[in-house]
Formats: C-alpha cells, sequence, structure tokens
C-alpha cells in the first residue's frame, strides 16, 4: 500500500511539473500548446506563453498604418501594439482599435464601431488602426492547396473539423480536407492550388481559403472592369490590390509554371469595378475551366 501510495504521490507531483512547465511555455500560435491549453500574449505584449483554459475563438483582424477610427471608444489603455490587439481580441465588445505610438507602451483605444462598415480616417501622426472583419470561407472542391504547413491534423471527420481548427488560429489562412485520409492540413498561406489527378483516387480533396472580403467566388471569372496591374503572390498577397493599388475587386489564378525545380505561385489580377455594380456582382461571375478565385472589397 506504501508503494502504490508513494507512486500515486510521484504521478501527480509529475502532474502538477508537466502543468506548470506547459503554463510556461512561450509560443505562437495554440498548436504550441497542449490541448487543454491557449496561446496568450502577456499584458505587456512582448511574447506570448501557454494559459489553461479553453482556446478561444479567434478573429481576423485588417490593419492600415496612419489611420484612425474616431469616436466610439469604450476603453482606454497604455498598451503596446501586440498587446491592444489582443485585449481588444478577448473582449467581445470589441471590433476595432487605434493605436497611437508614445515615448511609453502607447495609447490603445478599444472600440465598438456603431458602423461596422465604416472606414478608418487617414492621419499623418504614428499609429494605426485595425477593425474584425467577417470570416468568411472560399471553397475550391477537388483541389488541394499549397503553402507553408501550419499543422497537420489526423482522425478529423469533416470539412467543418478542418474549418474549424482552423477559426482558433490567427496564423491559419486555408485548409485541405483529404477525406479518403480525414486528415486536415493546416497552411498560413494559400501558394497555390492544384486540381487532384483522376490517376491518384485516394485523394479525395476539398479546400477552402479564409478571407474578410465581401465575397469571393470559386471557378469563376470576372469580365466587367478593367485589370489596373497584376502580379505574382499568394491568395493573401492579392490583397495588395486593395490596400496599395486601390482596386475593389482581384482574380487569382493557380500558376502555369511547369518548372519542377521553382516554387509555383499563383497570380493576382487587380480589377477596378465600377461601385454601383457591387451589389449585383455575382450575377456576372461566369464559369470558367481555368478555376480563378474572384473577390470583391
Amino acid at each position: 500500500m506504501k508503494f502504490i501510495t508513494l507512486s500515486c504521490l510521484t504521478f501527480l507531483g509529475n502532474l502538477a511539473v508537466a502543468k506548470n512547465q506547459q503554463q510556461f511555455k512561450t509560443c505562437q500560435t495554440d498548436f504550441d500548446c497542449n490541448s487543454d491549453f491557449h496561446c496568450q500574449v502577456t499584458t505587456d505584449g512582448t511574447f506570448s506563453m501557454c494559459q489553461p483554459g479553453a482556446r478561444p475563438t479567434r478573429r481576423i483582424f485588417v490593419c492600415s498604418d496612419q489611420t484612425n477610427f474616431h469616436g466610439d471608444d469604450i476603453m482606454v489603455q497604455n498598451l503596446n501594439f501586440r498587446a491592444c490587439l489582443s485585449r481588444c481580441e478577448a473582449y467581445e465588445d470589441c471590433n476595432a482599435i487605434t493605436w497611437i505610438a508614445e515615448t511609453d507602451q502607447g495609447e490603445c483605444r478599444l472600440k465598438h464601431l456603431v458602423d461596422p462598415m465604416r472606414q478608418a480616417t487617414t492621419d499623418d501622426r504614428p499609429m494605426k488602426s485595425c477593425k474584425a472583419v467577417m470570416i468568411n470561407w472560399v471553397f475550391k472542391p477537388n483541389y488541394q492547396l499549397q503553402g507553408p504547413v501550419l499543422t497537420k491534423l489526423q482522425d478529423q471527420n469533416s470539412m467543418r473539423d478542418c474549418m474549424n481548427a482552423c477559426m482558433n488560429s490567427d496564423q491559419c489562412g486555408a485548409v485541405t480536407f483529404y477525406k479518403h485520409h480525414r486528415t486536415c492540413v493546416l497552411n498560413t498561406r494559400a501558394r497555390n492550388y492544384i486540381p487532384v489527378s483522376a490517376n491518384t483516387p485516394n485523394i479525395d480533396a476539398i479546400s477552402a481559403i479564409r478571407h474578410g472580403y465581401r465575397a469571393c467566388f470559386a471557378n469563376g471569372n470576372l469580365k466587367l472592369g478593367d485589370v489596373t496591374i497584376n502580379f505574382i503572390g499568394t491568395f493573401q498577397d492579392c490583397n495588395k490590390c486593395i490596400s496599395s493599388h486601390k482596386s475593389n475587386a482581384f482574380a487569382w489564378l493557380m500558376s502555369t509554371s511547369t518548372s519542377e525545380s521553382e516554387e509555383r505561385i499563383g497570380k493576382c489580377y487587380c480589377k477596378t469595378i465600377d461601385s454601383s455594380m457591387l451589389s449585383t456582382i455575382a450575377a456576372t461571375v461566369s464559369s470558367d475551366n481555368k478555376g480563378f478565385i474572384v473577390c470583391l472589397a
């Protein structure tokens, strides 16, 4: 009996040590922590550590420099940018921030935008604003994505399981679900997409890319609007069409390269469309065998 008691004490002691070690483990994403822990930024925002508790649903924030959301403040704190964004993400009523660089950590303004569609105004001061966007998905059946792998998950029952796992990581941008193998591959970025070959029946795949645009359509092409510029880039890089080139739509096409020695990356086509057409644009997205992914800002 004494031996059993000591064994139990040893086991409990080891369990406590393991839990303590996990709690102080540095992390980048929730996947760096045990299943009953989540990755949380420290109060000063300098790094993140694994902390016990359920993993929160992560939200996507779109940020821009030298911009300001005037008004709608719910809280003002002295925090650096990373901690400011993390605080907003953890606070359900917060859907935007404006962070102003100061000699100290910085001024963090947590906001609840009454009109979540309004845009930030330009401001010459050293500052940035971020707004939470609705998370949407664009699906590509019978395609598999290529890009930096965040993690691979086994024994998954559905595409929904893959999407939920992706939603719980702010670094996940896309997923591919292999039905036959019940496996999810989570990618940080979608560099390219390739069709599933008819010669490989065991690869029954469906992919999905996470986005915050007004709408995205797969396997289509947008005949309206002029192509203002095009460039090689990931799906996420195509956001430069909106942020840098002042377009309000883009089409992303998989790489046509046949080289085995170079990394294959898709191509972004920036488009400018009459704003009066945006509400009815879905009717103008035509079927295209090339498999464009078309998005509207």
